[in-house]
């Protein structure tokens, strides 16, 4: 009996922990939205850069010792990274 009031307690401790961090979180985005909206993206671009880039090297090599035309690859990867990056 009473390991159920422990698990109803821990249930009821959790639910309200998560309340308020969600009510701290959702607080400092409508305070700090300008800033937090600039590191966001900035973080998306050089996330999305990096791995964007180090991806279509890769591609431009031979992946799984597929034999690719490599003038194509190559041109096709500077194409992609135009693309997506600028």
């Amino acid at each position: 009996m009473s390991k159920k009031i422990l698990q109803r307690d821990r249930f009821k401790y959790d639910a309200i922990l998560d309340a308020l961090l969600g009510m701290l979180f959702g607080v400092i985005l409508i305070r700090y939205n300008t800033t937090v909206i600039t590191l966001l993206q900035h973080l998306w671009d050089v996330i999305h850069g990096r791995l964007l880039r180090d991806n279509v090297g890769w591609l431009e090599t031979f992946p799984a010792g597929f034999k690719l035309n490599v003038p194509l690859t190559k041109v096709l990867g500077r194409g992609i990274v135009l693309v997506t990056l600028n």
